[in-house]
């Protein structure tokens, strides 16, 4: 995956979560065989440009037989406002009921990874701050990420 001259703007983000339960009972998370490699890592922040610029090279990251298993997840969220603002549009998203909660139950959620190996080479990242926005560029990337991911979800 190759990504050139990227460039994200947001202004005026304005997000507000009130009241949020979350419960998560029986979480079984079985983890082996993590095998993760960082080599050559360059981090420099110059003031005086203002910019940051990011090398990472030979990064190696394993993962085998991973299990996770989440049973019994009670969510409830309330009065939820997310506002995204920017110079020509306008984004209000707001999640309400009769009685103004949403309410999530998981039961039984299965979630099986193995063999995941993923790679990434030469990856240069510039993140330059001009005026009130961010510009992100990544450059000379090579990414590999090789998985089998095999779950199951019950009881939503």
């Amino acid at each position: 995956m190759r990504i050139n001259n990227v460039v994200m703007r947001i202004n005026n983000v304005d997000m507000r979560i009130n009241n949020v339960d979350v419960r998560i009972n029986n979480v079984d998370m079985r983890i082996n065989n993590v095998d993760m490699r960082i080599k050559s890592v360059d981090v420099s922040i110059n003031s005086v440009d203002d910019f940051v610029d990011v090398t990472i090279n030979n990064v190696d990251v394993r993962i085998n037989n991973v299990d996770m298993r989440i049973n019994n997840v009670d969510m409830r969220i309330n009065n939820v406002d997310v506002s995204i603002n920017s110079v020509d549009d306008f984004v209000d998203v707001r999640i309400n009921s009769l009685d103004n909660f949403v309410d999530m139950i998981i039961n039984s959620v299965d979630m099986r990874i193995n063999s995941v190996n993923m790679r990434i080479n030469s990856v240069d990242m510039r993140i330059n701050i001009v005026g009130d926005f961010i510009d992100m560029r990544i450059n000379s990337g090579d990414m590999r990420i090789m998985a089998s991911i095999s779950g199951s979800t019950t009881s939503i």
